[in-house]
């Protein structure tokens, strides 16, 4: 006795609690094939009705089986197990779509709102001060410096200029995603016209270093408000999500690149610094800690 569906696959599980209309009555004998319409699926079956609920339970653990294997492959192949691991269980918390909605009204104080000019300035100002507001609660403020104890000679901090085949190395780094600032320069596009772009990034970034300066506006980016749950008229409920030019990303890994051999020449990192390290993450850090 065989079971098979037209149209769509879905598992059994989903056809429960649903109006289910056979076309041939249920209790006619098995050698007759039996329709189980599900609105636009149908589920046809030579079987009785109680061998109909042993297929269903074989096909779910079947599917569970299935699932769970495939589960085990993504994180076994993934590069960075944890993040895999993660984005998998995210993947079975959220379902639908989590984009945070349009903001048409905003409750500051007791005012409502509704001038997209004064949310967006409202959200700035939330935005700009949301560190000072937070040290003030811990009861610290951000004049505060901390410098570790044994402090030895060390050289100055040297940004030698780059070359094309450094800043090409970059640009194939960074992932190909689609998203991008205010300029509308998205890491693909980068990509896509890198061999035109390698020289004149390769002036901008040698004249950065020589001047001291970075680029004005490479410094402008563009923030979005995430909301993270609760009242969507709440400023505290959201967070800031910047996009940042890709150009600028460029840069930074630059000066990041000669950053991390100024401090490991001169083992300015302590031995529990594990996070933004190469090898090192969270995992390192409870390793340690056990």
């Amino acid at each position: 006795m065989t079971g098979f569906l037209f149209k769509t696959l879905k598992t059994f599980s989903e056809f429960e609690n649903q109006d289910v209309t056979p076309s041939i009555p249920l209790e006619q004998t098995s050698a007759d094939v039996v329709h189980l319409e599900v609105g636009d699926f149908v589920l046809a079956k030579k079987c009785t009705n109680n061998e109909l609920v042993e297929k269903k339970r074989d096909y779910d653990l079947k599917i569970k089986q299935l699932r769970k294997e495939a589960t085990a492959y993504r994180v076994e192949n993934a590069d960075n197990k944890s993040k895999e691991l993660w984005r998998i269980v995210n993947s079975e918390r959220c379902t639908g779509n989590h984009r945070t909605p349009a903001i048409s009204t905003l409750n500051t104080n007791g005012k409502i709102i509704r001038d997209p000019n004064i949310i967006a300035h409202e959200f700035n100002t939330f935005f700009v001060n949301i560190a000072a507001t937070t040290l003030a609660k811990a009861g610290q403020t951000d004049t505060e410096r901390r410098t570790v104890n044994h402090i030895h000679d060390v050289g100055d901090l040297v940004l030698y200029p780059t070359n094309e085949e450094e800043i090409r190395n970059i640009i194939l780094s960074m992932k190909p995603k689609s998203s991008y600032g205010y300029d509308e320069v998205s890491n693909k596009l980068l990509r896509h016209c890198m061999e035109e772009l390698i020289p004149p990034l390769v002036h901008i970034v040698n004249g950065s270093f020589r001047e001291s300066t970075f680029p004005k506006r490479l410094k402008i980016s563009k923030v979005y408000p995430k909301l993270k749950k609760g009242d969507t008229t709440q400023l505290n409920n959201y967070r800031p999500i910047s996009l940042v030019p890709t150009f600028s990303k460029v840069l930074e890994r630059v000066a990041l690149a000669r950053l991390i051999k100024h401090v490991e020449r001169y083992g300015l990192l302590i031995t529990a610094q594990h996070g933004f390290t190469k090898c090192r993450s969270t995992n390192t850090a409870i390793i340690d800690l056990v």
